[in-house]
């Protein structure tokens, strides 16, 4: 690529678009991408291969981290049963509340 500019001659590109770069930053990149293009890359199987350790560290596999994860979900299942159900002595207390504010019993 030939980056000699004549006298009043602008470089390719425009700094107003963003696509003007220096020779040097050019050439940078270029080689940049010759070193990526010529690097062998690890399919998906050779990387599990590879970090298969610390996959095992991160996410865990023995029995005992299993049974504490069912443990674990069982409980929050059980939460959310709950809180979805609603407490239902807290729903009769409002009722009767609102029975005894109708007839006008109560404080007011």
């Amino acid at each position: 690529v030939d980056y000699s500019l004549g006298e009043g001659e602008a470089p390719p590109g425009s700094i107003e678009d963003g696509t003007y770069h220096s020779k040097a930053y050019v050439d940078q990149h270029v080689a940049n991408l010759m070193r990526e293009q010529n690097r062998k890359r690890l399919s998906l199987e050779e990387f599990k291969k590879k970090r298969a350790k610390d996959f095992e560290e991160i996410f865990g596999g023995s029995e005992l981290d299993e049974k504490k994860r069912r443990e674990y979900r069982k409980q929050l299942d059980a939460e959310r049963e709950a809180k979805l159900r609603g407490d239902k002595a807290k729903k009769d207390k409002k009722k009767k509340k609102k029975k005894k504010k109708k007839k006008g019993v109560g404080w007011a």
